[in-house]
Formats: C-alpha cells, sequence, structure tokens
C-alpha cells in the first residue's frame, strides 16, 4: 500500500522480473456493496500480486 501512484509503480515494476506492469482502476466489489472501499493499483506483469495506491474508492 502506497500513498501515490509513483511508489506503487516502482514495487509493482520492482516485483515483475520483465519490469511491466498493468495498472487499473478500483474494482467494483461484490454485493452489498455499502461501506465497501476498493483502491486502484497496479499488478506486475503476469502476477496476481497487486500494489494499491491512494485513498480509494467507498461504495
Amino acid at each position: 500500500m502506497s500513498i501515490g501512484s509513483s511508489n506503487a509503480l516502482i514495487l509493482a515494476k520492482w516485483a515483475s522480473p520483465t519490469g511491466r506492469y498493468r495498472h487499473n482502476d478500483p474494482h467494483s466489489p461484490p454485493s452489498p456493496r455499502n461501506g465497501k472501499r476498493t483502491f486502484a493499483h497496479h499488478h506486475p506483469h503476469d502476477y496476481g500480486t497487486h500494489s494499491f495506491y491512494g485513498g480509494g474508492k467507498l461504495w
């Protein structure tokens, strides 16, 4: 978890053997959504891990 996108991006690139990454906006949570928070994040390329950042989106 990082405060800003740039730190999360650095971590995602570092965790990827190729230095590649993917960006995702906050995903919609499963129902019920009331009070759930999701976060924007980067994925190291071809890995299921996440590098979250920011304050999130409250549903």
